[in-house]
């Protein structure tokens, strides 16, 4: 199987993905590699604000690295678990935690460095950040201060694991997957293939996911190319393989027309004396009949099958 092809397989595995929570994952976004791709996330979380705690602006989402100088249990249920930290501002900031389990008090020993993000709060003693979003000292800033993707999720499942099984389903795409022709893609503008997929999930601008957006417009059309393709595909199989040709007689037609109290419109003749040409044929009829609840789809199926019948079918 080629690498292009690799992404349509179910995968069994995932990183970022306990082994119990695999068929969670699977019912939310699908079985295989192509349905982590198109899970696209709905709205984006911006984190890109990096500041200090001396600088930090209340009631805005803020990113900063910080240090743990101390910690403080809750005096009661009602009460948060307090992390104090400081960074090369000097200044300090309270961390606090609600309903947490005692694991989080080997969490935070005194001099972890590490990244927090959320909400800033303040009031005349100091800043705070409640249930901020932790990350590793090691991770690179990009990695952080970034724009966050929000993916649809269930119970159990956040978009952190969406996200990481989602990026290894991005590594296994090689870079010249494409599946529209060249002129296509050069008369509309469209980004590639993997682009568009990569800015959908790893957005530059919050406006990458809007509606209107070129890579969510890129993969829209990807969609109908690939339905109208089939259709084409199907209509061309059917001139090739053999149907049964009808010999057309109005007898039975006529006898069901005349004991209407009404007289058929005239798109329903139409139709009709389409679907007969349809039937004279060799190869099979491949048709679709449209209309409005009332409009008499019905008795247009009716009258082909007075054909089929005085055909002995």
């Amino acid at each position: 199987m080629s690498d292009k092809n690799k992404i349509f397989e179910e995968y069994d595995r995932l990183p970022g993905v306990p082994p119990k929570l695999l068929s969670r994952v699977k019912k939310l976004c699908g079985p295989t590699y192509a349905d982590l791709l198109f899970h696209i996330p709905h709205t984006v979380i911006d984190r890109r604000a990096f500041t200090t705690i001396e600088d930090a602006v209340p009631s805005k989402l803020q990113t900063l690295k910080v240090v743990v100088t101390s910690s403080k249990a809750p005096a009661n249920a009602r009460s948060p678990f307090k992390v104090f930290v400081t960074d090369k501002s000097a200044e300090t900031m309270e961390l606090l935690f609600f309903n947490v389990g005692n694991w989080i008090k080997k969490s935070f020993p005194e001099g972890k460095e590490m990244y927090i993000s959320g909400i800033v709060e303040a009031d005349m003693l100091s800043k705070k950040i409640l249930h901020p979003e932790i990350y590793g000292a090691k991770t690179e800033l990009q990695d952080v201060a970034k724009l966050e993707p929000v993916y649809p999720l269930t119970k159990a499942i956040n978009s952190k694991m969406v996200g990481k099984a989602v990026e290894y389903a991005l590594s296994l795409l090689p870079d010249n997957a494409e599946f529209l022709p060249e002129d296509i893609l050069n008369k509309y503008n469209f980004p590639s293939f993997k682009s568009a997929l990569k800015e959908l999930h790893n957005p530059i601008t919050p406006e990458s996911l809007e509606i209107n957006s070129i890579y969510r417009k890129r993969l829209a059309f990807d969609e109908l190319y690939a339905w109208q393709s089939v259709l084409i595909e199907s209509r061309n199989r059917t001139k090739i393989e053999k149907g049964f040709e009808h010999k057309i007689s109005n007898k039975l037609e006529k006898q069901l027309t005349d004991s209407l109290p009404f007289a058929l419109t005239g798109d329903q003749m139409k139709v009709i004396a389409e679907i007969k040409e349809d039937l004279q044929s060799s190869h099979p009829m491949l048709r679709l009949v449209q209309g409005d609840v009332g409009a008499g789809k019905t008795l247009v199926a009716f009258a082909a099958m007075m054909q089929a019948l005085e055909n002995g079918h």
